[in-house]
């Protein structure tokens, strides 16, 4: 436990170090001026609109991941146990191939004269030169891919611990099977629900090679633009101060979640006053 934890506020103390210095000279000469200007960073509203881009991203691909992942898991209660696992390992098993791999390959199925853009063009579809590739939905689409398993794992933990004569007491009690999916099933996954979001959502505020590769200028995100800083430009003060801002983001969302998840009260425990 305690080496897991030294290796995750490592790198968190190194960023807030990075980003707490002063920009060294040659940096100071190509940005704004004075020792500290790497901070002015946070007055560009081009990054605020960046940073909004990929909040709404963010969020749109958990959104999505959840919507596919519930479906999946409702119609998975019939299955026996077997079957459930073959079903889970179909869906995990693009995780065993690399990262790039995979989003070269929907690469391939989005751009022009692909299998994707070939069918929709023999529908009678126009398309751009550049298929479907290089916007925003290219990049959603394969976010949401990339993204799903993370969703699925909370998910189908708790929907596999959840007890089924709660569902059963339900129907017996006059409950339509959308009054016991929304009343009865869907709050008893709500714990999981959040967790699901949250690391997705983390997961996709930090990440960079998907807009990169799909994205193109309407799909930049945050993280494409602290690559850039980082490596292209070597301004380390500039992208440690966006690594933070990021980092803060993620930590709003863990202390929501952990504030959602705190200890409550059962008032039928509690004794008379």
């Amino acid at each position: 436990m305690l080496w897991c934890l030294w290796w995750m506020l490592l790198p968190m103390a190194c960023l807030w170090l990075l980003a707490l210095q002063p920009a060294a000279q040659e940096a100071q000469a190509s940005g704004p001026a004075g020792p500290w200007g790497h901070w002015a960073l946070l007055g560009d509203p081009y990054l605020w609109r960046l940073m909004g881009r990929t909040l709404l991203m963010a969020l749109a691909t958990a959104l999505c991941c959840v919507l596919l992942v519930l479906p999946l898991l409702s119609w998975m209660r019939h299955l026996q146990a077997g079957a459930q696992r073959v079903l889970l390992l179909m869906v995990m098993l693009p995780c065993w191939m690399p990262l790039l791999v995979r989003i070269l390959a929907w690469k391939s199925l989005l751009q022009h004269g692909g299998s994707l853009s070939g069918l929709l063009q023999a529908l009678g579809l126009e398309l751009p030169a550049s298929g479907l590739l290089y916007n925003q939905w290219a990049v959603l689409l394969v976010m949401v891919y990339t993204q799903l398993p993370f969703a699925l794992l909370p998910l189908h933990a708790a929907a596999r611990d959840f007890d089924p004569a709660l569902l059963e007491a339900a129907r017996d009690l006059g409950a339509s099977g959308w009054q016991v999916f929304w009343r009865v099933w869907l709050p008893g996954l709500a714990q999981a629900l959040r967790a699901a979001m949250l690391v997705v959502m983390i997961s996709t505020l930090g990440t960079y090679v998907v807009s990169d590769l799909v994205g193109g200028v309407d799909g930049e995100l945050i993280g494409n633009r602290l690559v850039q800083r980082a490596l292209a430009q070597r301004e380390l003060s500039q992208a440690a101060v966006m690594g933070v801002l990021v980092m803060l983001l993620s930590a709003a969302g863990l202390l929501l979640l952990m504030r959602k998840a705190g200890p409550r009260s059962n008032p039928e425990l509690q004794s008379p006053a």
